[in-house]
């Protein structure tokens, strides 16, 4: 488990304070994004149950963090509190901690004061991002979920208010904790400090319980919120939350879901790199007031190539490989954008772009050669270069490593050349290209991204299922004709003697030390074949570092450009 074990109850000297509603609140602001994005922590804890996730957001959000009245350093109210009071709190740290509108992100109970504030303050949002609020209101009455939820009201949960009201904290956290948040064996599992912190702030919780609106929403109100919403969840985390999920979702249709595989009800404590990556290709997706722009260059053989330019800086021209368009690379490209242009472009077949099958976007022949796909990349690294004045970087991943690596032998306007892994001369499973081309020739395009995932990419039919609820899915089908093609260029590949002597930019090769044999392979060969191409191990990584740990690659990628 990933967290921060300086975590405590309180802490020596509080980042600062602000008094909002009469009562003192104690939060942290990090990061040197202008676009604000608050992180609401759950019944319990304190604005330190974010510690994991904080330094990944940090680069493109300016992070606010905070503990909720009554929680560690931030004093409570007189009297019974409300979330009503919670909710008016968090309007006001977003008004007077802004400039807003604001990103905001809850989990738990964090994440029903969230949704609690959409509801009454949409004004004050750019979007929210939840992750299982105990909205239990929500369940059908008379459901076999509701009689599931009053076995937990009038049990466990009657137990830790009893336990807390007899001064027994710790009990009654571990309680909670194994008997209602995390399953059997949670509270053993979490750092000491972060134990020492739920025990401190128990009463709060049973403020919480008493509270005359727990737990229920104005869902009119609710419904009427228009803004972007990620709805997230955990493949471990306790069923009682899927049907709050399932309503949430009526409510609330323009919601994206995205489930934590093999993650519970903390997936930001316990799986912080897949939250930092889904919270932040999300936000790049929904946030209109990031200066993206787009424009179109025109292939050799007339296909329209879209290309998506966001920050300020040297360029670097980025292609994408297979199953996916240019946002794939969003987690990677908000890490970029403070110091770095970059220029990703949509592959012939993916996104915006055509595919030269006589749409009007192509020769019309509808053929596919690798040889088609260096061209596209070199046009458009051409067409940066000369709006940019001068030479560019080239990043590729995966079969767009291989790309780049061609089009580098078709323009000199490259000055660096980054290669994550290229594919070329990789060999599929005997059988499996005709397989994909019989489902994608019967009109089945998903079948032939499940057996993509499946045998090639080794996925089970749980994460599959739980990879369905996310919104990459339908890129993924929406791209399936690109499969096989990709894959017969790939088998059929000779790296022919002499082909890239010509390659004039330095050129590294990433290559993860996690990463299959078969791919280490492929980059060994493509180093061999470029000369003086020097291989650069991604220690503790696998294929797809640039989306698991997006800092490490944007810091690497800065230093390759000699930023």
């Amino acid at each position: 488990m990933s967290h921060n074990d300086e975590d405590a109850a309180t802490t020596a000297s509080p980042m600062e304070y602000t008094e909002v509603n009469g009562v003192r609140i104690a939060y942290e602001a990090t990061g040197g994004g202008g676009v604000p994005l608050v992180l609401v922590h759950g019944s319990w804890g304190s604005h330190h149950n974010w510690d994991a996730v904080a330094p990944g957001l940090a680069a493109g959000f300016r992070v606010i963090t905070y503990d909720r009245r009554g929680h560690s350093d931030s004093e409570d109210g007189p009297g019974q509190g409300t979330f009503a009071q919670d909710v008016d709190d968090l309007a006001a740290l977003v008004e007077r901690l802004g400039p807003g509108p604001a990103w905001v992100a809850g989990n738990s109970a964090g994440a029903f004061v969230t949704l609690r504030l959409a509801a009454a303050h949409p004004e004050l949002l750019r979007g929210i991002i939840v992750h299982e609020p105990p909205l239990f209101s929500l369940i059908p009455p008379g459901s076999p979920a509701e009689a599931a939820y009053r076995a937990v009201e009038h049990g466990p949960l009657a137990e830790v208010g009893h336990l807390i009201a007899a001064g027994d904290h710790a009990g009654a956290a571990e309680l909670f904790v194994d008997a209602v948040a995390l399953g059997p064996d949670g509270w053993a599992g979490l750092p000491e400090a972060m134990r020492r912190t739920l025990v401190a702030n128990a009463p709060t919780y049973l403020d919480e319980l008493r509270s005359p609106d727990a737990w229920t929403v104005d869902e009119g109100a609710l419904a009427r919120y228009d803004g972007p919403v990620l709805i997230t969840s955990g493949d471990r985390s306790p069923t009682l939350f899927e049907p709050v999920l399932t309503r949430l979702a009526e409510l609330l249709p323009q919601a994206e879901r995205v489930v934590f595989h093999g993650a519970g009800h903390i997936p930001h404590v316990t799986h912080p790199e897949a939250y930092v990556k889904e919270l932040t290709a999300f936000t790049a997706r929904h946030d209109a007031d990031r200066a993206v722009e787009r424009f179109d260059v025109r292939a050799p053989d007339g296909t329209r190539i879209a290309v998506w330019v966001e920050g300020e800086g040297p360029p670097l021209v980025m292609v994408h490989g297979s199953l996916q368009d240019h946002t794939i690379s969003a987690a990677l490209v908000a890490e970029l954008r403070a110091d770095v242009t970059t220029f990703a472009m949509d592959r012939r077949g993916f996104g915006a772009s055509g595919d030269g099958d006589g749409d009007g976007d192509g020769d019309g022949d509808g053929a596919y050669t690798i040889e088609r796909e260096f061209a596209d990349v070199a046009t458009v690294v051409d067409a940066v270069a000369a709006r940019a004045g001068g030479p560019v970087a080239l990043w590729g991943h995966s079969y767009g490593a291989s790309l780049a690596m061609g089009a580098a032998t078709l323009t000199d306007k490259v000055d660096r050349l980054i290669l994550y892994e290229p594919s070329l001369g990789l060999v599929y499973p005997e059988g499996w290209i005709e397989k994909v081309e019989k489902a994608l020739a019967d009109g089945d395009d998903e079948a032939a991204i499940v057996l993509t995932l499946q045998d090639v990419l080794g996925f089970t039919d749980e994460e599959i299922d739980a990879m369905r609820s996310g919104p990459e899915w339908a890129l993924r089908v929406a791209v399936a004709p690109t499969v096989a093609r990709e894959a017969r260029a790939e088998e059929g590949w000779v790296y022919r003697p002499g082909r890239f002597d010509g390659v004039p930019a330095e050129t590294t090769l990433l290559s993860g030390s996690e990463s299959p044999p078969s791919l280490k392979r492929a980059t060994k060969a493509a180093a061999e074949a470029i000369p003086g191409a020097r291989v650069h191990v991604l220690d503790g990584h696998a294929h797809v570092a640039h989306r698991t740990d997006p800092t490490m690659v944007a810091a690497l990628v800065r230093k390759l450009m000699a930023l």
